[in-house]
This record gives C-alpha cells, structure tokens and sequence, in this order.
C-alpha cells in the first residue's frame, strides 16, 4: 500500500537512499527469535560484495541466535560483539559461532549510559572513514534497557545510536519484539527512518513503514 502514485521502484529508490545515506531501522513484531534471527543477518550484510563492519550487541538468551544472524554460523575479524544483561555472556558463548567468540565488552543490565560508550567507543576505534553503508549496527536488547532503565533512558540511548551510525552513513538496526501497535513502539518510532514489521505465515515476512515518505509497502517475503 504505496503513497498516491508510488510505484515499487519508488519505493526500492528510498532504500537505495537510506543505504546511501545512513539509516536507523526499528525491527518489531511477534515472532520467534529465529525470525528476527533471519531480518538481522540482512541487515548487517554479509561482506561477500562489499565490506562491511558489523557491530553487534546481544542481550540476555539472543546470543543463541547468533549463528543465524552472522551468516553460515560464523563471525569474522570484522565483526564486534557487545553483550548486555544477565546471561549474555553465556548465550553467546554455547552459540556455536566459529571461530568461537569473546565478547568486547560486556555491560551490566541498568547501565544505558555504559552501552551506549561501548558502542561509540567500538565505532571510533576504527581506522579511517567508513563507505557508505560498511558500516552495519544491529541492536537487540531494546527491551532488556526498557526493562531495566525506563523509557527515557532508552530512548536518549537508542537516539545517540542511532544518530552516530548516520553521521558514518552507517546502518543500524533496533529489534523490539512487539506488535506494531505496541505503546513502545509508538514511543521510539519517531527515532527511526523506518519501521521494519515482521511476521511468520508459510514463512517470514516484511512489511516497511518509511517516516519521512509517508509510505508502508506491502508485505513480502523476507527472502525476496
């Protein structure tokens, strides 16, 4: 369900643009770890036809989930991991990554002011400017900050994120399990270039909601 004169390649040119440009999405719905698993590793890319940085921070049990997201059950020398909260640590250490991986940095669940450092400090310590798009960010302790901090922290945390990855022509991804009518995902929404819906039928779906342009696609398949 395009805007009024929309057409697909419209609405594939905004993409091109947010790639382009820098982006902040926010992933949400009511689906299996396994699906959000699936969206992230798109996401953050998967360095065969361009390179990429990939930052990911991983809150309590998600770490099993980071075969899938990281592709071919590996990590590479590119990509960074941050842990946040209770569990974290052990998650992403029973995950099956090759080659098996050492957290960065492990924050304490409660301190939003430490997580943001953590990712901040990540993206600084690299050498030179990064291309449009090598930069890839992927979030998914969203509800771990909520849970432990309140809304406003979260939201002062996700905007500094989300902002630091633009200025890098970056793009990062927020997941925040919950339906798209979800009183916080109205809170956090206008942080984002987008609102990436997910849900589970024959297969994993995607619908895209872009705040700027006033559009939301059509539901696809997640592999198209």
């Amino acid at each position: 369900m395009y805007g009024a004169g929309r057409t697909d390649a419209d609405f594939e040119g905004v993409l091109e643009r947010l790639k382009e440009e820098g982006s902040s999405l926010l992933v949400v719905g009511d689906v299996p770890g396994e699906a959000y698993a699936r969206a992230s590793c798109r996401m953050l890319g998967d360095g065969e036809h361009a390179p990429r940085q990939r930052v990911l921070v991983v809150g309590g049990g998600a770490g099993a989930t980071l075969p899938a997201r990281c592709g071919e059950s590996r990590c590479g020398d590119s990509d960074t991991v941050i842990t946040h909260g209770t569990n974290a640590r052990s998650a992403v250490a029973d995950a099956g990554v090759t080659p098996a991986i050492t957290p960065q940095t492990h924050v304490a669940a409660g301190d939003a002011n430490a997580l943001g450092r953590a990712v901040l400090d990540t993206i600084a310590s690299s050498d030179g400017e990064f291309a449009a798009g090598e930069l890839r960010v992927g979030v998914d302790t969203v509800q771990t900050l909520i849970d432990a901090v309140g809304e406003f922290p979260t939201f002062q945390t996700v905007d500094l994120l989300s902002e630091c990855v633009r200025r890098e022509r970056g793009m990062a991804h927020f997941h925040l399990p919950k339906p798209r009518d979800d009183r916080h995902v109205r809170l956090l929404e206008p942080l984002f270039d987008a609102v990436v819906e997910l849900r589970v039928t024959d297969g994993v779906e995607q619908r895209w909601s872009l705040r700027d342009e006033d559009v939301v696609s059509e539901w696809v398949a997640l592999d198209d």
